[in-house]
């Protein structure tokens, strides 16, 4: 049963440049022209994102840092939760479940990409929040990625799996 399960996910995955051809109105085998295969078609998606994700962050970043911790820190939580539970995010994140049993790499870029983006604006936050002595904490990587950890916990994964709906403010 879990094989078949298996095999049913992987299929999911081998179908989505047909989708993505059928959406963006382009003949599958000029995907596969332009992009090679599946993960690197799905890895210049992921690509898009963080630059979109890079981007908005880094236009809230300057005027957060000046904020008390609380406010910045709540602020910065709702937009990355907008961001990492799209419809585009959970798309990319289903993709990658999928891909586990075939390839294994488009999670990690998912991965990869998200916290090298995250995580150093976060870690700012709190070494500005700390060097004010407004909080007292000893390592700065280590707070920036639990606090992203305990953001988005549960809460991407329930997106994915199709347990909760898109979020709204």
């Amino acid at each position: 049963m879990v094989a078949k399960i298996a095999r049913m996910l992987s299929g999911l995955v081998a179908s989505l440049p047909l989708r993505i051809a059928q959406m963006a109105r382009a003949y599958n085998e000029t995907l596969y022209n332009w992009y090679g295969n599946k993960q690197k078609l799905i890895g210049s998606l992921v690509d898009a994102n963080t630059r979109e994700l890079r981007a908005r962050l880094d236009s809230q970043a300057e005027p957060l840092i000046d904020m008390p911790i609380h406010q910045a820190l709540t602020i910065l939580g709702a937009l990355l939760l907008e961001l990492v539970t799209s419809e585009r995010a959970i798309a990319l994140n289903r993709a990658a479940a999928g891909d586990v049993h075939n390839t294994a790499t488009l999670g990690k870029t998912i991965a990869q990409a998200g916290r090298q983006t995250i995580v150093p604006l976060v870690r700012n936050l709190f070494e500005a929040a700390r060097s004010s002595n407004k909080l007292n904490f000893s390592d700065d990587d280590q707070i920036a990625e639990i606090w992203v950890s305990l953001l988005i916990g549960e809460l991407q994964i329930q997106r994915v799996i199709g347990v909760l709906p898109p979020l709204t403010q």
